[in-house]
C-alpha cells in the first residue's frame, strides 16, 4: 500500500504516525513545500525572540522519521492531483498513491491594504518568514503588527521580548472580541499596555508608507502616522484548498469530510486546517492532530471515527493566560459570578442559567479551567 500525505503540520505528521501504527508495511511519503522538517507552528513566533527555538519547535528529529520508515519529500511543490489515475503531479514527474491524505493547512490572509507590497512588510506562517523578519530587525526598532488576534498578539509579544518597540493595530473595538467580554478585554488590553506595547483598537490601516520602496510607517484612517521599520500583517488565515478544488473534491469554505475524514472522492482524505467536519472548524493544533490520526489510521486500513469536540479557547502570551468556553452572554434569568483584580490583571467570570454553567472566562489564573470545562459539558 502506498500512502501519500500532502502537508507538513500537525495533521500531516499525526496522519503519518497513525498510518504507520496501523500498517507496518505501508509505504508512507509526506510531501511538503517547506524545506524544513515539520515544526510546531503555534510556537513559530518564539523564533522572533530566540534563534535557538528553530530546533526546539521541530515536531521530531530526522531520525524519528527514519526509524518509522516515513519518507519526507521536502521543498517539493505538488502541482495537481490526478484522481482518475490516482497520482499526484509534481514539477518533475508523477507519484502514484493508493490512499491520499490532504493536510495542506492554511496560509496567511493579506487584505488589500495600499502599500502592502513594499519591502519591510511581512507575514508570519513559515519558519523562513520568521527567520527573515528576525534577521532584519535590530533592538529598539519600531515594528507595527496589523491584527490583534491570537497570532498577531503572540508575534507582538515575541517581538517585544526580542527588544523591538511594538505597536498593535486592531480594527475591532477591542482585543479578543470573540473570546472575551468587554470588561475582560479591557483588562487584557491594560495588561498588554503595561508591558510597554502600544495598542490601537477600533483603528484601521489606510496605507503602509514607504520611501524608496522601504517601509517607513503606517497611516491610520484617522490620518495619524506611526513610524516603523517593519510591518507584520496578521489578519487571519485562509485554508489551502486549491489542490482539492482543482481535482473536483467537494469544498465549502474548506474541504468537506465525514467523521472518517473521507472526502467525496474515493481513497482521498483530508484533515487539519484545510478540512471541515459537519460545517465546523476551529483552527486548533489539537483538533488537527486528532483529525490527522483518524485519517491516517483509516487510510492504512483501520476503522476510526472522529467526534468533533467543542474546545475551549486558550491563550498563553503577553505574560498572562486566558481560557474561555461556552457562552458569556448575560441574558435575563442568568446569574453571573464575577471576580476582578485590576492590579494583578486577574479576571474570572462564570455564567449560570437554571443552576448550570453556560460559559466561563479566566484571565491570569486559569488553574480552574479544566474543572470548569468538565462542568460545562
Amino acid at each position: 500500500m502506498n500512502i501519500v500525505i500532502i502537508g507538513n503540520g500537525a495533521a500531516a505528521v499525526s496522519a503519518a504516525e497513525a498510518a504507520r501504527k496501523q500498517n507496518a508495511d505501508a509505504q508512507i511519503t509526506l510531501f511538503s513545500e517547506d524545506p524544513h522538517l515539520p515544526y510546531f507552528r503555534p510556537r513559530l513566533a518564539e523564533v522572533l525572540a530566540d534563534e535557538g527555538m528553530e530546533e526546539k519547535i521541530l515536531l521530531h528529529p530526522q531520525d524519528w522519521y527514519d526509524k518509522n520508515n516515513i519518507h519526507l519529500s521536502l521543498d517539493t511543490h505538488v502541482m495537481s492531483i490526478d484522481t482518475q489515475n490516482k497520482e499526484i503531479v509534481l514539477e518533475g514527474g508523477r507519484v502514484p498513491y493508493d490512499k491520499l491524505i490532504l493536510a495542506t493547512g492554511s496560509k496567511s490572509f493579506v487584505p488589500p491594504i495600499k502599500g502592502v507590497e513594499h519591502k519591510g512588510v511581512y507575514t508570519l506562517w513559515t519558519l523562513d518568514q520568521a527567520k527573515e523578519l528576525r534577521s532584519e530587525l535590530n533592538k529598539k526598532d519600531n515594528v507595527i503588527v496589523i491584527g490583534g488576534g491570537l497570532l498577531g498578539l503572540e508575534a507582538a509579544w515575541q517581538l517585544h521580548r526580542g527588544g523591538s518597540h511594538v505597536t498593535v493595530i486592531e480594527s475591532f473595538d477591542r482585543l479578543l472580541g470573540n473570546q472575551m467580554d468587554e470588561k475582560g478585554s479591557a483588562l487584557f488590553k491594560a495588561k498588554v499596555e503595561s508591558l510597554g506595547i502600544t495598542v490601537f483598537t477600533g483603528a484601521s490601516t489606510k496605507e503602509i508608507l514607504a520611501k524608496n520602496d522601504q517601509v517607513t510607517g503606517v497611516e491610520l484612517s484617522t490620518g495619524e502616522v506611526l513610524p516603523a521599520k517593519a510591518v507584520l500583517v496578521s489578519t487571519g488565515v485562509r485554508a489551502r484548498t486549491e489542490l482539492a478544488e482543482a481535482a473536483g473534491i467537494q469544498i465549502d469554505r474548506r474541504i468537506v469530510v465525514n467523521n472518517k475524514m473521507e472526502t467525496n472522492h474515493p481513497d482521498i482524505y483530508a484533515a487539519g486546517d484545510n478540512a471541515e467536519l459537519e460545517g465546523k472548524w476551529y483552527g486548533l493544533w489539537t483538533i488537527s492532530t486528532q483529525e490527522g490520526a483518524v485519517a491516517g489510521k483509516n487510510a492504512a486500513g483501520g476503522e476510526a471515527e472522529y467526534v468533533m469536540p467543542v474546545p475551549p479557547y486558550m491563550l498563553n502570551t503577553m505574560d498572562t493566560k486566558v481560557m474561555s468556553a461556552g457562552s458569556l452572554k448575560t441574558d435575563e434569568g442568568q446569574r453571573v459570578e464575577l471576580t476582578v483584580d485590576e492590579d494583578k490583571f486577574l479576571y474570572k467570570k462564570l455564567v449560570y442559567k437554571d443552576g448550570e454553567l453556560q460559559g466561563f472566562l479566566l484571565m491570569g489564573d486559569t488553574a480552574e479551567g479544566m474543572k470548569l470545562r468538565k462542568e460545562l459539558r
